[in-house]
């Protein structure tokens, strides 16, 4: 979907006398939304992605070509069923649109502990990383860490994301668990260790958001 933000959107001009181009995206009942932008090149301008109102997440400032410098990239997750999309030019009077939103995700579950099952896609599918119509039960050896005292730093090192699969030709977020791991130099660089039938190429890898 690649949207007539001409049409959608609207400048205005800031306090400071700069333009500022403005365009909701709403999808109605959904927990987050991500954009995805395309033939994105702003230079030095910036765009934001931030909530409608009451909710939480501000995404941004991105610049340049975007994430991965290609002009194509997934914004991180704004949390409601309504964002803005707000663009602020290199040149403070320049009116024209250098990118295209080329898709908004609807997240419409949140993942479930195990104890609760409950699907763990945020999109209804019938395949992929998860079986995203079914259920996802804990086996009889998971033991809830957070009964144990004695884990609770380690926890601190477990964490869902989400990203893009490609099912049946539609794009759709899926959830994923893994953990931080360590380098034998503790070097601290943040590597992340999930499933290879979760992520299992670049461009999934390149969708990733920690929420």
């Amino acid at each position: 979907m690649v949207m007539g933000m001409a049409s959608n959107g609207g400048w205005e001009t800031a306090n400071d006398g700069r333009r500022v181009w403005r365009v909701a995206v709403k999808s109605p009942g959904a927990l987050g939304l991500r954009i995805q932008f395309s033939r994105f090149s702003i230079g030095e301008g910036r765009v934001w992605i931030y909530p409608e109102a009451g909710a939480e997440g501000v995404q941004g400032p991105y610049t340049g070509r975007g994430t991965f410098s290609n002009g194509e990239f997934w914004s991180g997750t704004v949390f409601g069923d309504a964002a803005i999309v707000e663009y602020q030019p290199q040149d403070p009077f320049e009116e024209r649109i250098p990118f295209e939103i080329a898709g908004v995700t609807h997240r419409a579950v949140k993942p479930a502990p195990v104890e609760a099952p409950a699907p763990l896609a945020v999109a209804a599918a019938s395949s992929g990383p998860y079986n995203f119509a079914g259920q996802l039960e804990a086996a009889s050896c998971h033991l809830d860490a957070s009964c144990y005292p004695d884990w609770n730093e380690s926890m601190k090192m477990v964490a869902d994301i989400f990203f893009m699969v490609d099912v049946d030709g539609q794009k759709l977020e899926a959830a994923c668990s893994g953990s931080l791991v360590s380098t034998s130099n503790n070097n601290l660089k943040p590597y992340f260790l999930t499933a290879n039938h979760c992520v299992s190429s670049e461009d999934e890898a390149r969708t990733v958001s920690d929420h």
